[in-house]
Order: C-alpha cells, then sequence, then structure tokens
C-alpha cells in the first residue's frame, strides 16, 4: 500500500503544464479587459457626482442666504461664510477644479448662477432664478471656458443631473 502511494505522490509532483498556464492567463487577461474600463467608468461617474454634490451645497448655502435677506444680492461676498468649504471665484472666472466654484449673481439680484468642473472635465452649471417654479435649471458642458456663473445664468432649461 505505501508503495502504491509513494508512486502516486511522485506523478502528482510534475507541475502545471504550459497550457494550463496560458490558460490561466488567458483568463485573467479576458478579467482585466472586462475590469479596467468598468473601473474608469465608475471613477468618471463618482467625479461628476461629487461635482454636481458641491454645486447643490453652494445652492443650499446660497438659499440659505436668501431666506435670511429675499436677496442673491450678498451671496458671493456672504458665501464664505456660511461653506467654508471652497473657495469662491468672480463670475466671470472660470472654475478649474472640484473645490472651486464660480458664483455670480445678476443685477436684480434674483438670479444665482453656479459653475463647478468636475475632476473628470465636465463643468456642471446651476441656475436659480426666484419666483420661477421650475427653477434651478441644471446643465453641463465640457467646454472649460465657460465653467462660469455668467455662463450657468444663461442656462434656462434641462433636467436635474
Amino acid at each position: 500500500m505505501i508503495q502504491v502511494l509513494r508512486r502516486r505522490t511522485r506523478r502528482d509532483d510534475r507541475g502545471f503544464t504550459l497550457v494550463e498556464l496560458l490558460v490561466v492567463a488567458l483568463v485573467l487577461g479576458v478579467l482585466i479587459v472586462i475590469a479596467v474600463p468598468t473601473f474608469l467608468s465608475a471613477r468618471t461617474r463618482a467625479d461628476n457626482r461629487e461635482a454636481q454634490s458641491v454645486a447643490r451645497n453652494v445652492l443650499t448655502a446660497a438659499r440659505i442666504l436668501y431666506a435670511d435677506a429675499s436677496t442673491y444680492g450678498d451671496a458671493e461676498a456672504a458665501l464664505p461664510t456660511i461653506e467654508p468649504t471652497y473657495t469662491y471665484l468672480a463670475p466671470a472666472a472660470p472654475s478649474n477644479d472640484v473645490e472651486v466654484v464660480s458664483v455670480g449673481v445678476t443685477s436684480n439680484d434674483q438670479e444665482l448662477g453656479i459653475a463647478v468642473m468636475a475632476t473628470s472635465g465636465t463643468c456642471y452649471v446651476i441656475h436659480d432664478v426666484v419666483g420661477v417654479e421650475a427653477s434651478p435649471f441644471y446643465g453641463s458642458t465640457t467646454d472649460a471656458s465657460l465653467c462660469t456663473a455668467n455662463h450657468a445664468l444663461t442656462v434656462t432649461s434641462g433636467t436635474t443631473w
């Protein structure tokens, strides 16, 4: 009986054949080809959601200001005190990062524009108009030069992101 076990053990110690190793390498290659684009797509979606969240946070902070003063007139100066997490730019200055927000108010102080650039390269804008039921208006662009509050103030249609 011991002789049979010794013979069987010697036969089993041969290792893997080249074909078996190639099959494993092929299967791993296929899995990588499937996984990498999925991962990159998920990362892009996460970057976009982060920028959208920043824009909505700034809108919420601006609405708090509006509730107190019945005007957006002070928003550009007062937002850093309510939401100090972000850096705020003038209405004509383009946002170039998710932590840098372009904010602008119209001359009648009843409209607010917000623009935020996502890491993925897409700019998300919000245009809030006081008294308009369909407001706020949401938009996006991949043109970095249009990632300004002034551009956001021109958006008059669009769906929620």
